[in-house]
């Protein structure tokens, strides 16, 4: 008789609690109740049965609420303790119950044929509590949970701003299994699992994590990049169960139910399990689907590579996206090399600090000195070349030992995409890039700049970087005759060399291929070995006056 009682108590807490009539202390109870006790879902399913004789149960509303209130925390942590009773719970022997007779009063049958009434707030209730045993059943079934241990870590998050103010999610944070629901408001997150998996979610998002090889999306943005040793991790939705086997795609689930999945790499499985519509189907690279929260149908659609933020760097400010080209030009703006630089911008090859380019172009001398750059991580150093001693072209010593002799002088900062040299546009070809939008690199001869390509490929753990492409020339507008040499190193050994170029507009579109342990790319130009001073005309002209010598689009390919 306690049991019943306890079991009658449980029921009208759970009524209530449905109802949002419910105490904290009740909740509490039945919390606990749910906890401790594996054969619940019995309980339940004899309810169920039960409602199946009335009527059908209406649907549930199972859109996600703009925060992740208390309720619904405690409401998804009863679904997961539920799910994992259910699936982990060591089997229990039920003894066989001996039926004790008992002396009882005359029965009075009254008319056997007469169906019982229910009230409507029977019927109400019994509906509520079946809709939720069904949802219970399915998120056991769909998305089973283990709670209360440590699966994934926070490796970087930008602008983040999550829905508790008093939550303070700091890189190297270790993330728990079923927990709570995890609001990010604004930013961008990274996660890393313990199996190797990693995503990054975007918000506005509400996920949590499932375990070590799962996550729940409510909604909001993934994208998950899945090493060989991790396949099988999957994403779940509120219709979808998206398979990982061995590959990089995206999940966008929408607050109206639906689902879009796009495979960027490798191949996926999509599970869909609606009441209509029920699929399992392989879905590879360069595709996408989307799954209707309304009716489960899935429907093919465009892929979009550019959809989701592949890979962040807080430090940098990096936010890639899946663009296959670091611009160097934009680095030497101050950049990252997705369009956060500044044109218009100098470094000084003489002192390695940024600075602004000069309004008129001087010839000064410099020695031949490496000098690192401290501000930005992917500019290792800057030198001006003269080839009378050891020319060292990185900071770890690597020497330019092809450098030829030149006069030690240069005339400008090395420059991105300056708006003019001299009072004149620069213009290469067809194209005058002082108003084009494209990126270029203005070396004037003697100048040098080394790129430490390892701490580029640090703030994109996605990608590789295996090319160098760039369109070379000397500017159309320079004044005077030119005579340039342009090089290119890898690690200090020359990989191309353009010599005593005396013609203007476009020399050469060079493409290099870079391997993974490469670790400094060196662009230099030189005066062509011009004395230096010549006679032009009625005067006297520098060496190198009108070597005005462009990397024009100069960028890193990306696979």
């Amino acid at each position: 008789m306690r049991k019943d009682k306890e079991q009658i108590k449980i029921c009208d807490y759970l009524l209530r609690w449905l109802e949002k009539a419910i105490s904290p202390e009740e909740q509490s109870e039945l919390k606990e109740y749910l906890k401790s006790n594996p054969d619940a879902l019995e309980l339940y399913i004899g309810m169920a049965s039960l409602h199946a004789q009335l009527s059908a149960p209406s649907k549930l509303d199972l859109e996600p609420k703009e925060t992740a209130s208390e309720d619904s925390v405690v409401y998804m942590r009863l679904l997961k303790e539920l799910g994992d009773d259910e699936r982990y719970a060591e089997p229990v022997a039920m003894p066989k119950e001996t039926v004790q007779q008992e002396l009882i009063q005359k029965v009075v049958y009254h008319n056997l044929n007469r169906k019982k009434k229910f009230t409507k707030w029977e019927v109400g209730s019994l509906m509520a509590v079946a809709a939720s045993i069904v949802f219970v059943l399915l998120f056991v079934h769909f998305v089973p949970v283990r709670s209360g241990y440590e699966v994934a870590t926070l490796t970087d998050s930008l602008n983040a701003k999550w829905a508790d103010r008093d939550m303070s999610m700091q890189a190297g944070e270790r993330l728990y299994a079923g927990k709570s629901l995890l609001l990010l408001r604004e930013g961008l997150a990274e996660l890393q699992f313990d199996t190797n998996a990693r995503v990054v979610i975007e918000a506005p998002a509400e996920f949590q994590i499932l375990a070590d090889d799962r996550i729940g999306l409510t909604y909001g943005k993934v994208y998950a990049i899945v090493p060989k040793e991790a396949t099988g991790f999957s994403v779940y939705t509120q219709n979808t169960k998206i398979i990982d086997m061995g590959t990089e795609f995206g999940v966008q689930a929408e607050v109206g139910g639906n689902t879009q999945l796009y495979v960027l790499k490798g191949k996926t499985i999509l599970v869909t399990d609606s009441k209509n519509n029920k699929t399992n189907e392989e879905v590879g690279k360069g595709s996408a689907r989307m799954v209707s929260g309304d009716t489960g149908e899935t429907l093919d659609i465009a892929c979009k590579p550019d959809l989701f933020v592949r890979d962040i760097n807080s430090k940098s400010n990096c936010i890639w996206r899946g663009q296959d080209k670091i611009d160097l030009a934009d680095i030497a703006g101050g950049g990252n090399g997705f369009e956060t630089g500044l044109r218009n911008q100098g470094l000084n090859p003489a002192t390695g600090e940024m600075t602004d380019i000069s309004e008129s172009a001087v010839s000064r001398k410099a020695d031949n000195a490496y000098h690192s750059v401290q501000l930005n991580p992917y500019i290792d150093g800057v030198f001006v070349p003269n080839g009378r001693t050891d020319q060292i072209i990185s900071s770890r010593g690597h020497v330019f030992s092809e450098c030829p002799v030149t006069q030690g002088n240069y005339y400008t900062e090395i420059s991105s995409a300056p708006k003019t040299i001299d009072r004149a546009e620069i213009v290469l070809g067809d194209v005058n890039y002082s108003q084009s939008e494209s990126a270029y690199l203005f070396l004037h001869a003697n100048l040098g700049i080394t790129y430490d390509l390892k701490a580029i490929r640090s703030q994109l753990a996605g990608a590789r970087v295996t090319r160098f492409q760039s369109i070379i020339g000397i500017s159309d507008s320079s004044w005077r005759p030119c005579n340039a040499d342009f090089w290119i190193l890898v690690d200090g050994l020359v990989r191309y060399r353009k010599l005593n170029v005396q013609q203007k507009g476009i020399i050469d579109t060079v493409d290099i291929e870079l391997y993974e342990n490469d670790r400094f790319l060196t662009l230099v130009t030189t005066d062509g070995g011009d004395p230096e001073s010549r006679i032009f005309g009625n005067g006297i002209v520098t060496n190198m006056d009108s070597d005005w010598c462009v990397f024009a689009k100069p960028v890193l390919v990306l696979e």
